[in-house]
C-alpha cells in the first residue's frame, strides 16, 4: 500500500520507507521497487493491513474538512 503525496511515493505499511520508484519490467509490469509486500491468507488480514496503512496517511485540516486526506493512496491485492 502506497502513499503519492508532493509527488513523492511512501510506502504506507513501512513509513520510514520513502521517496520510492516506480519501474517498469517486460515480466512484471509496471511497479514500486522496494515496496512493502505482505503475504496475506484470509481477508481479515488484508482489511487489518489497509485500517493500519490508511492510518499512515498524511492528513491535514482544510476550510471543508477537519482531516482531509493529503494523499492519494493505492492498494495492490495480486492473487
Amino acid at each position: 500500500m502506497i502513499e503519492i503525496y508532493r509527488e513523492k511515493i511512501r510506502d504506507l505499511l513501512e513509513p520510514s520507507q520513502m521517496n520510492l520508484q516506480i519501474h517498469e519490467d517486460k515480466n512484471l509490469g509496471i511497479y514500486v521497487k522496494d515496496v512493502t509486500e505482505p503475504y496475506v491468507t484470509d481477508e481479515v488480514e488484508v482489511f487489518e493491513l489497509m485500517r493500519g496503512g490508511n492510518e499512515n496517511r498524511a492528513i491535514g485540516s482544510t476550510d471543508m474538512n477537519a482531516q482531509s486526506s493529503r494523499s492519494h493512496s493505492c492498494f495492490i491485492l495480486t492473487i
